[in-house]
């Protein structure tokens, strides 16, 4: 609960005397409501030192130096250099922002404000308050709610003027009828405390987004009074500036006449969706949901248990945040991502199982729909063969290895052209190289794949098995430049798919690249992974260029390399 009474400190160490140190001559100013009594501290100061105190009128900018003296009083310190001074202004004083100073004899002098408020100010807020409740009068009790003095005695927020200028002319009727319950009172303590509850529910269903979060950030501890294991784990460790903006959220979702219980709730559940919705890692959705699944996200996981394959599920949370905005679409579309994946791996198992025990060989290591040569025999192909490889020896072998069983083809019978970029059509085409496709897939439903062009098949066959998702607007991006980051992604995925036993428990750790941070957050993982592989490394200068095009020479390495590392677990 707020402090009714306000408080003002100031403080800092100045040099006087050679090398005596002093404080500035006050620590503290305060004014008790029920005396109106004002109590000035200091400390550090020369011990038995004359401290002379002057109170003036103070609008916050001007001091009224001339007519504006409200007392002086002298006040002498300890043995140990503090002075405690209490005292009362003339009854005359007027209601207002009162500046004080404290000039020691020895130091420097210190200064500070306080908003004092008149014995007549004080009586007049009792007077009205216990009218309004003998009487059970509404007007009266409204001209309480709407009295700036008594609400800066009873909230001691800076925020009353606001809260004046936008409540004024919203209905107080469902308030003041609240307040009308309470008890009449002998000094304003004895009603404040029960005052601020039913105003800040108030205030939570008037209030601008922007009044209501600094309100919400100033009397959190009053509206959420549970301190529950979202606030441990997510609030407590955010900066004022990002509660801010998860109130700011929370206002916006908030429904009509919402209680103030109600929105505590609401600000935990903005708080753990936003919390959810900014994982950049696929591993960290599962536990994640986990930990709050009871309350907020109430998955079924029983076939989540059940699929090989979880990333295919885990990582649609990621790439697809576009498709829900809380957590009942949000677990609708998980379970059907886990339903689909289900589904998928049990056509896969069913075709499996079906195509006898012949034939042997590496798992994706086949390309079902690439055509080989049927003039020339791959296998005695030398290096030779292509003439533009000069100044890529860190490409050559890998670019003949793929060429030697199938993977790729040159463009022409004597030309590779390493420094060419590679569409997105053209590299799904190169994933084949990593994992079995299948040719009947159903239509991947891209509004940009054509029906009977070459690549469809490969993205109806790569969509299928969790490879590619597409983009936000419905299209796979067909005529594109293939960005590394995609392409990490997509080879990722199809290493995955072949050797689970690589990526599962995988410790990924900071990437050190230098531009790490221009990595999207749907491509972070799979860039890691990769790294962590050796699948993916930066340039001589420590940049990965995640958004640049890859070309033909930088594609052949990722998807040779992929591959003997596929292979080697055959």
């Amino acid at each position: 609960m707020k402090k009714i009474i306000s408080a003002f400190l100031c403080g800092a160490l100045v040099l006087s005397g050679g090398s005596s140190v002093f404080a500035a001559a006050v620590d503290s100013a305060k004014e008790d409501m029920d005396t109106q009594i004002i109590t000035v501290t200091g400390s550090n100061l020369a011990k038995n030192d004359k401290v002379l105190i002057e109170i003036f009128n103070f609008d916050g900018e001007n001091i009224d130096y001339e007519n504006g003296l409200e007392g002086v009083f002298a006040v002498q310190t300890d043995n140990n250099g503090k002075y405690s001074a209490s005292f009362k202004l003339p009854k005359i004083a007027d209601t207002g922002m009162k500046k004080i100073f404290a000039k020691p004899i020895v130091g420097e002098k210190g200064e500070a404000e306080v908003d004092f408020y008149s014995s007549s100010s004080i009586e007049t807020i009792l007077q009205n308050w216990n009218d309004a409740i003998e009487n059970q009068s509404k007007a009266s009790m409204e001209n309480v709610v709407n009295d700036k003095t008594a609400l800066k005695i009873i909230l001691n927020s800076p925020l009353v003027d606001k809260l004046c200028e936008e409540l004024l002319p919203v209905s107080k009727d469902a308030l003041t009828q609240k307040l009308l319950t309470l008890s009449k009172a002998d000094k304003i303590g004895d009603f404040a405390p029960d005052f601020i509850a039913p105003y800040i529910n108030f205030a939570i269903n008037n209030l601008s987004a922007d009044t209501l979060s600094k309100l919400v950030l100033e009397f959190y501890d009053s509206i959420d009074t549970q301190k529950g294991a979202v606030y441990e784990n997510i609030i407590a460790k955010m900066s004022d500036e990002e509660k801010m903006t998860l109130f700011k959220d929370a206002a916006a979702h908030k429904t009509a006449n919402i209680s103030t219980e109600d929105f505590a709730s609401l600000i935990y559940n903005r708080a753990v969706y936003n919390k959810f919705t900014a994982i950049t890692y696929f591993t960290e959705i599962k536990p994640f949901i986990e930990t709050y699944n009871t309350d907020y996200f109430k998955i079924d996981f029983s076939d989540y248990n059940l699929i090989t394959n979880t990333y295919n599920v885990d990582s649609k949370a990621i790439t697809n945040r576009h498709e829900y905005t809380d957590f009942a679409t949000f677990k609708t579309k998980y379970e059907g991502w886990i339903n689909d994946e289900k589904t998928a791996e049990q056509i896969a198992n069913s075709t499996s199982s079906g195509k006898g025990s012949g034939g042997g060989g590496k798992t994706g290591a086949t390309v079902p729909f690439l055509p080989t040569p049927a003039d020339e025999d791959i296998s005695i192909v030398k290096e030779e063969i292509f003439h533009d490889l000069d100044g890529f020896d860190w490409a050559k072998e890998h670019i003949m290895a793929l060429y030697n069983n199938g993977s790729l083809d040159g463009v022409s019978k004597d030309s590779f052209a390493p420094s060419d970029t590679v569409t997105r059509e053209q590299f799904v085409k190169l994933i084949s190289a990593l994992t079995s496709l299948d040719e009947k897939a159903a239509n991947a439903e891209f509004s940009d794949v054509k029906a009977g062009e070459w690549y469809e098949k490969y993205i109806n066959s790569a969509k299928s098995i969790g490879l590619i998702s597409g983009k936000d607007d419905n299209t796979f991006g067909v005529g594109e430049n293939i960005t590394r980051q995609d392409a990490a992604v997509m080879i990722f995925n199809a290493v995955k798919k072949e050797r689970a036993d690589l990526t599962d428990k995988l410790e990924i750790g900071k990437l050190e690249f230098k531009d790490a941070g221009d990595i999207s957050s749907y491509a972070i993982y799979a860039v890691s992974a990769l790294n962590k592989l050796g699948i993916i490394n930066g340039d001589n200068l420590g940049f990965v260029n995640p958004n640049a095009t890859a070309t033909r020479a930088e594609a052949a390495v990722m998807i040779s390399k992929a591959l003997t590392l596929i292979g080697e677990g055959a």
